[in-house]
């Protein structure tokens, strides 16, 4: 299945200027940040050209990363020690229908196997599992990259409480997630039962966490404290080693607490197959806010409420986060997503349809014989990373 939105990044394609514009002054020095600042615009979208990410580097989408918690979190973030972890990913924009191959193809800038797009395409054709290179099948992609990359590979159903916690495991692994979800115009995700679904490769996480003892979960010669902000680190390695098989969760059957913030009740009078519109990150840079009115939430509640697991009980510190988000790539843009975890794992349970107008044109697409339902809905396929 590829990206089934049209929208195109115009960073990407757009063509160079036909003149140099005259010199102009120098700009004044952007002000300090403050929450104000970030919750200016009414409907949590941040705007800044300080928020946006242009190359693309770990440490700076982690001082991007926590700019964006300080908005969503009623809480103050000073009290949470912040860790981040990233991989570096060359990007790669998508023609037609490719995302999941082109997610897919990105993972090769971590597994480094020389896998290409065009490779991906033409198995995942000679196979039958798409007609111009979408997948609309975690099955059928998990069996291509397994082939292509040559290493484990499996589909993690995260639609019940110990595939989350799973989901939690693969983080602090370091393992290559491709997650298929509905994005909205700046693609962040949102809930649209499936019909624009689309596939992102999950490249990190930002986790905020009520728990100083975290830190010594993380080797000592792989963090970094970040120049900028007291309670931040950067990390070159994952928390947790990739030869640890399933941690057992310190509370199994409740669901993480990153991944069950409380969802608003929808307005009454609110259209009821849509969700209700919420804090997301800034559109990517060339693009407009989206103003559709079918965001998942990211408001994660007052997180000083809820009590975290003691500290030592934690073999995963992901279990102790309050707040998690993630960093993606996808076909569509060259910027890094910065993404609140829970709202895209919620995305990702919400795809049980296929757009109409697709079903029309069955003739160029190949659907799965079972339906997305059965083969999409909560399924991500995780590239198991040796190191």
């Amino acid at each position: 299945m590829s990206s089934l939105s049209d929208d195109m990044d115009d960073v990407s394609v757009c063509s160079p200027p036909l003149f140099t514009p005259p010199p102009v002054a120098p700009l004044p020095p952007l002000p300090p940040f403050s929450r104000s600042a970030v919750n200016s615009n009414s409907n949590g979208l941040q705007t800044e050209v300080a928020f946006s990410s242009f190359n693309n580097d770990p440490e700076s989408d982690g001082q991007r990363a926590y700019r964006y918690a300080c908005s969503a979190i009623p809480d103050s973030l000073e009290s949470y020690v912040c860790v981040s972890y990233q991989r570096k990913v060359e990007p790669i924009i998508q023609s037609g229908p490719q995302c999941g191959l082109v997610a897919a193809a990105m993972a090769d800038s971590i597994l480094h196997k020389d896998v290409t797009v065009e490779q991906l395409s033409e198995a995942s054709q000679s196979q039958g599992f798409s007609k111009q290179g979408e997948i609309f099948s975690s099955l059928y992609l998990e069996k291509i990259t397994s082939q292509a990359y040559g290493c484990k590979t499996s589909v993690l159903d995260i639609r019940d409480v110990g595939g989350k916690w799973e989901f939690l495991n693969c983080l602090a692994r370091g393992d290559v997630l491709l997650v298929p979800y509905d994005p909205d115009k700046n693609f962040v995700p949102v809930l649209k039962k499936g019909h624009k679904a689309h596939w992102a490769l999950v490249t990190g996480f930002f986790a905020a966490i009520n728990d100083e003892t975290v830190l010594k979960k993380f080797q000592e010669e792989s963090i970094k404290k970040d120049s900028e902000f007291s309670n931040l680190y950067h990390c070159n390695s994952a928390p947790v080693p990739a030869t640890t098989h399933r941690v057992l969760p310190a509370e199994p059957n409740v669901t993480p607490r990153a991944l069950s913030a409380n969802v608003p009740t929808r307005p009454q009078g609110a259209i009821s197959n849509r969700a209700i519109s919420a804090r997301t990150l800034p559109a990517e840079p060339g693009h407009p806010p989206a103003v559709e009115s079918t965001k998942l939430t990211h408001d994660v509640g007052n997180l000083s409420h809820d009590k975290v697991s003691k500290a030592g009980t934690c073999r995963n510190p992901l279990e102790a986060a309050s707040y998690i988000l993630v960093y993606a790539k996808q076909g569509k843009s060259k910027h890094t997503g910065i993404w609140n975890a829970k709202t895209l794992v919620e995305s990702c349970c919400n795809l049980i349809e296929i757009a109409p107008d697709r079903l029309e044109d069955g003739e160029s697409y190949t659907f799965p014989e079972k339906g997305i339902e059965e083969e999409l809905c909560g399924k991500v396929v995780v590239i198991h990373v040796k190191k």
